[in-house]
């Protein structure tokens, strides 16, 4: 069985709302190694496999648990450091989305969280 790294506790203060720059959402983004809890290109697989599945499913969000969100939110986080340049327009809605369920999953639990 392999061992999931720990992440800080997540509360639902510490999530950016739609309104925050982009380097709030990033700051919170790195909080969450996605790399070390989804090893060996899991993290990308997963990013990417869920963002394809938004554009056909919108509540393709709703069943990926609190650490796949968070792990979704790193990898976008880590495209755009790749990129150069800030995700706008649906790019920036699809990372509003990840942060309204991430917000929602931390308001469902009514507790610290820890990813």
């Amino acid at each position: 069985m392999s061992h999931k790294p720990q992440s800080p506790p997540l509360k639902l203060a510490d999530v950016p709302n739609e309104h925050a720059p982009w380097c709030d959402i990033t700051k919170f983004a790195r909080t969450f190694n996605g790399y070390e809890y989804y090893p060996n290109h899991e993290c990308g697989t997963l990013a990417n496999s869920t963002k394809r599945e938004r554009v056909t499913n919108g509540d393709a969000l709703q069943p990926l648990s609190l650490a796949e969100l968070m792990a979704c939110l790193f990898f976008e986080h880590r495209r755009y450091n790749h990129l150069g340049y800030p995700p706008e327009g649906p790019e920036m809605e699809y990372i509003h989305e990840l942060l309204s369920e991430i917000a929602r999953k931390c308001a469902q639990n009514h507790e610290e969280v820890s990813s």
